[in-house]
Formats: C-alpha cells, sequence, structure tokens
C-alpha cells in the first residue's frame, strides 16, 4: 500500500511539472510574443536554456554520486505558516503548497535526504530557539530562516556561518539572487541568500498598482507605454496625479473618502530615493558599507520626493489617515487605500506585491508598475526590496554536517526553478493575482532590478529599525513632516549613522 501511495504522489508531481510547463508555454503563445520586455529581468525562471529546466538535469550543479542516507535537515522558521514555502506535508490542489511538495519530493529522492521544518511558537521567537540551541552546544536546527533583520543580528552575533566559504552551496548559480548575494555581503561575506526556493522576498518587493479604467477615462497617458519608453519619471507621475484628484464625497474637504491621484506610503521616501538610482549606503572596493545619501543630486532627488508628499492637489499618504479611516468604517488604512482602487477613488497606489492578494478578490482592472524614476535621463527602473518580513536562509554555527545542508539547499533552489518559482512568478502573481498581460513585462523589469541595501536592515544610526534617526528611516520622517530639513537633519545624524556603520564592520572582522 504504501509503495502504491508513493507512486500516485510521484505521478501528481509529475503532472503538476507538466501543468506548470503546459501553463506558461500557452501563456506566451497567447501573447504572440508581445508579452516579452527588452529588459533582461534576471530572474532565473527566464533563463532556463541557459540553466537547463527539464527534469533530467535540473540537478546539474550537484555531482551525481551524492548521496546522504536518511540525514535529515531541519528548518527553523518564524511561524507555522512561513514554514509553507520550505515543507508541505501532502497534496491538496493547492498551488504553492503542492509546488513545495513537488519540489521537495524531488529533492529528497535525488540527495536521500529528509526535510523537516519546526517553528518559533508559544511565545518563544524561532532567533531565541536558535541561540538556545547554540548555547546548548545543540545541532537541533541545520538551516535557520528567520526575518532578514533577524538574520542580521544573528550575524552581528556571529552565530550563523560565512555561505560564501560553503562551495556545495554554489551561491554563483542563477538559481540564487545575485543582486542579493551582492547587496547584502559586507567584506567578502554573505551571512544569509535569497534564491528560487522562496518567495517571500519577491512577494515583499515595492510596486506601484494603478487603476486602468481611471487612466483610460480622463484619457490619460497609457502608463505601460510610458515604462517602456523611459517617460514614466516622479515628475510624469505626480502631474497625472493631479489630474485625477478631487472632492468626490461633496463634503467640502479633501479626505480618505475622496478621489486621489495617489495613495501613498509614509515609508516611500527612502523608496523613491532608491528607485531614483541613489542608495542610502552602497559599498566601497573592499565591499564594505559606506553612506553615500549626502551627495548634491542625492539632496535634488530628495526635494523632488517632498514634492510628491507634500502636494495637496495629488497626494494622500496612507498611514497618516489611519484614524480617518476607523471613522469612516474601514478596517484600517491599507483597507481604505485598496478600496479606494476598487471603487476607482485612486490613480496610483504604492505597495508590495503580496498586497495584491487582496485587490485581486475585487473586479478591478489594475495594472502593476515600477516605482518611476527621478528624471528620463536616468537609465534604468530600480525597485526595492522591503527586507523587514523577508525570511532569507542561514547556516547556524552549530551545523555539524555543513555538506548535506549545503547540497540539500542547492538542490532545492535548483528544483523549484521549475516548481516553487514558476508556480509564484509566472502562474499565481502573473495569471492569477495580475490578469493582465501587459502588466507581465512591468514584472519582469522589476525582478530585472531589486534593490537590496544594508541600510534597510540595519537603520544605521537608530535604535532598531524604524528608529526615525537611523539612516533609513530619517528621510521618511523628513518628508512626512513637509518641511525641507533633509540637509541639516542628515548633517546631525551622520556621526552616529559613521560611527554605527564602523562598529558592524568592526563586529565582522572582530
Amino acid at each position: 500500500m504504501k509503495g502504491r501511495k508513493t507512486m500516485k504522489k510521484i505521478t501528481a508531481v509529475i503532472l503538476l511539472l507538466t501543468l506548470l510547463s503546459s501553463a506558461c508555454f500557452l501563456a506566451a503563445c497567447g501573447k504572440g510574443g508581445e508579452g516579452k520586455s527588452e529588459v533582461s529581468s534576471g530572474h532565473s525562471s527566464s533563463n532556463q536554456s541557459e540553466s537547463g529546466g527539464t527534469e533530467s538535469d535540473i540537478f546539474e550543479s550537484i555531482p551525481k554520486e551524492t548521496r546522504f542516507d536518511g540525514q535529515k535537515i531541519v528548518f527553523l522558521c518564524v511561524s507555522e505558516s512561513a514554514s509553507g514555502e520550505i515543507y508541505s506535508e501532502d497534496l491538496n490542489e493547492k498551488l504553492m503548497n503542492d509546488a513545495v511538495y513537488a519540489r521537495n519530493m524531488l529533492v529528497e529522492q535525488r540527495l536521500g535526504v529528509k526535510i523537516a521544518v519546526e517553528y518559533g511558537s508559544g511565545g518563544v521567537s524561532c532567533i531565541e530557539m536558535m541561540r538556545q540551541s547554540i548555547s546548548a552546544g545543540g545541532d537541533d536546527y541545520q538551516v535557520i530562516m528567520p526575518y532578514a533583520t533577524d538574520a542580521a543580528a544573528l550575524a552581528l552575533e556571529k552565530n550563523l556561518l560565512n555561505l560564501d566559504e560553503i562551495d556545495e552551496l554554489n551561491l554563483k548559480n542563477e538559481y540564487w539572487d545575485q543582486n542579493a548575494n551582492k547587496g547584502l555581503s559586507i567584506g567578502g561575506k554573505l551571512f544569509f541568500a535569497i534564491g528560487s526556493m522562496t518567495y517571500s522576498d519577491k512577494a515583499l518587493t515595492l510596486v506601484y498598482c494603478f487603476n486602468k479604467t481611471v487612466a483610460e477615462t480622463n484619457k490619460m497617458d497609457d502608463p505601460y507605454e510610458l515604462v517602456l519608453s523611459g517617460e514614466w519619471t516622479m515628475d510624469k507621475m505626480l502631474s497625472m496625479a493631479r489630474e485625477v484628484t478631487f472632492d468626490s464625497s461633496g463634503d467640502g474637504q479633501m479626505g480618505i473618502d475622496d478621489t486621489w491621484g495617489l495613495f501613498l506610503n509614509t515609508s516611500s521616501g527612502s523608496l523613491f530615493f532608491e528607485a531614483s538610482g541613489e542608495r542610502m549606503s552602497s559599498k566601497d572596493e573592499y565591499d564594505l558599507p559606506i553612506v553615500t545619501v549626502g551627495s548634491q543630486r542625492g539632496v535634488d532627488v530628495f526635494d523632488k520626493i517632498l514634492s510628491i508628499y507634500t502636494d495637496a492637489k495629488a497626494t494622500l499618504l496612507i498611514e497618516a489617515n489611519n484614524d480617518a479611516a476607523i471613522a469612516h468604517g474601514y478596517d484600517g488604512c491599507y483597507h481604505a487605500a485598496d478600496m479606494a482602487m476598487v471603487e476607482g477613488r485612486a490613480l496610483f497606489r504604492t505597495m508590495n506585491l503580496t498586497d495584491l492578494s487582496a485587490l485581486s478578490n475585487y473586479e478591478v482592472d489594475f495594472g502593476i508598475l515600477p516605482y518611476p524614476k527621478y528624471d528620463k535621463n536616468q537609465d534604468k527602473y530600480f525597485s526595492t526590496v522591503s527586507l523587514f518580513y523577508v525570511k532569507p536562509v542561514c547556516i547556524p554555527i552549530s551545523n555539524t554536517n555543513v555538506t548535506a545542508t549545503a547540497y540539500t539547499l542547492a538542490a532545492m533552489c535548483a528544483a523549484s526553478v521549475e516548481t516553487v518559482e514558476k508556480s509564484y512568478y509566472e502562474v499565481l502573481l502573473k495569471q492569477r493575482q495580475v490578469k493582465d498581460e501587459k502588466s507581465e513585462p512591468m514584472l519582469d523589469i522589476i525582478f530585472g532590478n531589486r534593490v537590496y541595501d544594508l541600510a534597510i536592515l540595519y537603520n544605521w544610526g537608530g535604535k532598531d529599525i524604524f528608529d526615525p534617526n537611523g539612516l533609513f528611516w530619517f528621510m521618511n520622517v523628513v518628508a512626512e513632516r513637509g518641511t525641507n530639513t533633509f540637509s541639516a537633519a542628515y548633517d546631525s545624524l551622520k556621526d552616529a549613522i559613521q560611527s554605527a556603520v564602523d562598529d558592524t564592520i568592526a563586529t565582522f572582522y572582530s
């Protein structure tokens, strides 16, 4: 009976892989090639001819003789729900669950390992569980996947291995996010990585959503064409937003229940800054972080950011109107922003891709765009990853079988290209949530130039990641206040920020 059940599951997995390949093929044929962007996405699922996508060669980066006799690889995750992108108990006809199950079955059969999960619960977080295990000298968890900010803390505590020294991970392969590898390392040391095996990083990419009906009714320029022509800029976005803003409630005052060109998250100041091509922190020739917000272009960029925040004829700040949203009967400010998009009272709304799940439940014709460029001279669009809740891969120093763990992670990434990654990117995101062929090349552009800035993780100068005195948050606070004190604020904070950067570097080298 057990053998028959196993064969049934293998058949189901093969069917899933076939359906995924067929769905993507048919979607491409249906577009007649129009869905291809001229901008290289850098997304591993779009490079199958290079990385190899057939069942026979997905593990080509792993030596053929590599096998582990029943070795258990335990992943310690943030929560039970978060563990869903790592482990599935059984097939249940839900897209992502079955993709994870298929991925794991392929890996377990290829390497002879057993993938298992545990997670934080009962008031004890996963990082506390990890610290306790390390302190006790145990090897309870071979991989930990905390929030990225907690991963940064564990790295500073020297509780994580330098992944760059583990050859079996094959970190240079495209199934690992090379932008993340480059952006999150310090001095050539990488303590947490992001790859095809997870989708939290993809879901937490920051984008613009726009109401297509509002744009068409007001006879506006096609936002898709603006992106492709390079003319989707902050100025163009703001001028379009001004055109549609009006007192639709008729009460003589502009508020949460009126029509706005832009529903803007208050944390977007730093995101606009990154989208302009500027960086809060960059790297020197030794791969060490350096603060880079004080340039003249950075000052000019912030001037434009402030003009967006303070334009009373275009912009409503979402979080600043939370009390008003509740007073109007909404669950909160984010619900109010969603309903404004659904009801045609918003042209643009900033969001991350995970927010699409709420909109896709309604009959609303919307599209997805990257954050706008600073001006037409900028050659690329940049999209920031909201690292607060991304869950990267880390290997704790207590791991006593690093080789088996590393090969398992590499195999999971390799097998995810045609299962987990394709299910999320090509099916869930493009076909089920966005439902708009013209948004597909926008998504390729967004994923092609994602930004991972260490300043988001460390918020140097602040006591925590949301401290307004830190490198990441200070410009958001200045922008929300509405008075341009950018240079003065930075001057007052820069010594503390630089000292914190120096302390981080010293910790990694001590």
